[in-house]
This record gives C-alpha cells, structure tokens and sequence, in this order.
C-alpha cells in the first residue's frame, strides 16, 4: 500500500475517534473545504506533508517504519 494511501486512512481513522467532522479539520487547518475534500480523497495526490499537518491538528503524529 503507498505510504499515501495508509497516511490518509490514518487521518480518516484519526478524525472518527476524535469525532471531527471535515467541517471541523478545515477551520482547524485554517484551509478551504474544497482543500480539504482533496486532502481525504483516496484518488487526489496529496503531500505527504500536507496529511502530517492534518494529522498534527488532531494531536497525531506521522511515524513512517521500515522493515525488512
């Protein structure tokens, strides 16, 4: 799986156990929502930069582990 594609399923996880609403994310990211439809989509590219943000809003932290 892209390190994309598991950090975004990360924020969506994160937003549902803090209850936030992507409502909620835009004013907390201080971006428009149709920045932050993007930001959720499986099928936009996004920064990986642009998700650690997101997820630093809602008091999480990015860690990428490589295993052999």
């Amino acid at each position: 799986m892209p390190v994309v594609v598991a950090a975004k399923a990360a924020l969506h996880n994160a937003m549902l156990a803090a209850g936030v609403r992507k409502a909620d994310l835009t004013k907390r990211l201080n971006i428009a929502p149709t920045l932050a439809d993007r930001l959720l989509s499986m099928r936009h590219q996004t920064r990986i930069e642009q998700i650690e943000n997101a997820l630093a809003a809602l008091g999480q932290k990015l860690v990428v582990d490589v295993t052999q």
